[in-house]
């Protein structure tokens, strides 16, 4: 890492916990081993607050829709009866005001006459990783709070 990003870098990780799932006499956080790796080599390591990374736009901080998009399930002989699945991990912004480039019209599972929506589309982990940028850059760079669009008081 440190040939790649030079001397001064810091690592920044969301602070999942698994909620009290672990065995006992385990570690309590999966990212509890890169802390103690990154302190062991002198490397900074923070921690963020990884509420609402996922169901928040990172253009224009409104509320995503999951479940946006549905295909063929992926289990073989669910597909011969045509069994259809949602696809994980996909979630939709449907603000007008949200950025106007690639955007693509979807369809509302559940309805019987396909209602036609036009949303920005974003992968889950991709939308997490830009809102955990927006919350640094706030708190470093801006005034120094996190966006309230992230806050758990809103």
């Amino acid at each position: 890492m440190r040939r790649r990003y030079g001397k001064h870098f810091s690592v920044i990780l969301g602070d999942w916990s698994d909620a009290g799932k672990m065995m006992r006499f385990q570690e309590s956080s999966k990212t509890k081993g890169f802390r103690t790796l990154f302190a062991r080599n002198g490397i900074p390591c923070y921690l963020l607050d990884e509420y609402r990374t996922s169901s928040v736009c990172p253009h224009c901080h409104g509320r995503v829709k999951k479940n946006i998009r549905q295909q063929l399930s992926s289990r073989p002989w669910q597909a011969r009866k045509g069994r259809m699945e949602y696809v994980h991990g996909l979630v939709g912004c449907p603000n007008p005001e949200c950025i106007n480039q690639d955007w693509t019209p979807f369809e509302i599972p559940g309805r019987r006459q396909p209602l036609r929506l036009r949303m920005k589309v974003h992968n889950r982990d991709v939308q997490s990783t830009k809102n955990f940028l927006s919350i640094v850059r706030s708190v470093v760079f801006g005034d120094g709070r996190r966006p309230d669009a992230f806050s758990r008081n809103q």
